[in-house]
């Protein structure tokens, strides 16, 4: 079905990815099928880089192979249409498998497969430190600096703290303290932090980390995907929902990861775009509902049909489009939080199907 612009525009003036991100780690490539077909989520962190040594040679791996490997190349074609469809996708380094210490040990080399893969994948817009072993803040604040001289100031960097070292100024997995970092000249670079709130994930944890200095829109609070599920779902939809509603530009939410999030790999974001209720979420709202009402009356659209909506159709639904747009300058304005149907009651998009039909 063509798009319909009148029930998008006032999406569009309203998009912001850099507050209610919904971010997916990828690291088992199942298949981003069915994100592609309704992509709610703002962006898919690519996991994860690794750096070592075989046989004496040093070697940089995307988990268990070079980035180079054909193996990938099914992967790398839909990151690149997540992309196109107006994902961000960002490598992540590090994590659980470590990759650090490696890096640091021999870091001319290392940096410049780094930085020689990032160039070979147009598609990555910048990277996660996910830093879970002793480094020193000096060598961290050295590999900020590399990235942004290579790839200029727009470049993403987020980092994966727990959400305790937010929350506090205990030193984090890195044994450094995140504050130093973010109160750092590096720390104006640090785009988001993806905080870790694999046990404590409420909005008192949010509240705590905002009182300690951080800015609520750089703070995105993730969850593991067994984390969760049927018996928890209701209760951190509500968490979310509080949280995105206490604090206008809240960051977001993560999961990880994809392969597995609850109740299935797409599903997820869709809860979570509901319960903060994205401009994402609605367009993909109005997908649904578009597809229900063909279904139900027979009607194909095409581009004449299109044509007349905007010539005949529009000025005679002026007052219901403007009744959309003062519920998204509301939302805007006092962070009020509506559902979709609140913004796009059925009976206005049936009364424009039922235009062009008569």
């Amino acid at each position: 079905m063509n798009k319909n612009k009148y029930l998008r525009r006032s999406l569009s003036n309203y998009k912001d990815d850099n507050k209610n991100r919904i971010i997916y780690y990828y690291q088992t490539f199942n298949g981003l099928d069915e994100l592609l077909k309704n992509p709610v989520a703002t962006h898919i962190h690519l996991s994860a880089i690794h750096f070592g040594t075989e046989n004496g040679k040093p070697y940089i791996h995307l988990n268990n192979h070079s980035p180079t490997d054909q193996i990938f190349v099914p992967v790398f074609n839909q990151l690149e249409i997540a992309k196109k469809l107006g994902l961000k996708i960002i490598l992540m380094i590090g994590g659980a498998g470590l990759a650090y210490g490696e890096l640091f040990s021999n870091y001319q080399v290392y940096y410049s497969m780094l930085r020689d893969t990032i160039r070979s994948l147009p598609f990555i817009s910048g990277v996660d430190l996910d830093i879970e072993e002793s480094v020193k803040l000096s060598d961290i604040k050295k590999l900020i600096n590399s990235l942004i001289s290579d790839f200029g100031p727009s470049f993403n960097i987020c980092m994966a703290p727990l959400g305790t070292s937010l929350a506090t100024d205990e030193p984090g997995m890195g044994g450094f303290v995140y504050k130093d970092l973010f109160n750092s000249p590096e720390g104006v670079y640090i785009s988001y932090f993806n905080c870790q709130c694999y046990y404590s994930y409420n909005c008192d944890l949010l509240d705590s980390i905002v009182a300690n200095g951080y800015p609520v829109d750089k703070i995105v609070m993730g969850m593991i995907s067994g984390q969760y599920n049927s018996n928890t779902k209701n209760k951190i939809i509500t968490e979310v929902k509080n949280m995105s509603v206490k604090y206008k530009d809240f960051g977001g939410v993560f999961d990880w990861e994809y392969f597995n999030a609850y109740p299935d790999s797409n599903g997820w974001s869709l809860d979570m775009g509901d319960a903060m209720s994205t401009p994402r979420f609605m367009e993909y709202a109005i997908r649904s509902i578009e597809i229900e009402l063909q279904n139900s009356i027979k009607i194909e659209l095409n581009d004449e049909i299109e044509d007349g909506i905007d010539k005949y159709v529009e000025p005679k639904l002026e007052n219901d489009f403007k009744f959309i747009d003062q519920k998204f300058k509301i939302n805007v304005e006092t962070n009020v939080k509506y559902s979709y149907s609140d913004y796009f009651p059925f009976s206005i998009i049936k009364k424009i199907y039922n235009t062009i039909i008569y």
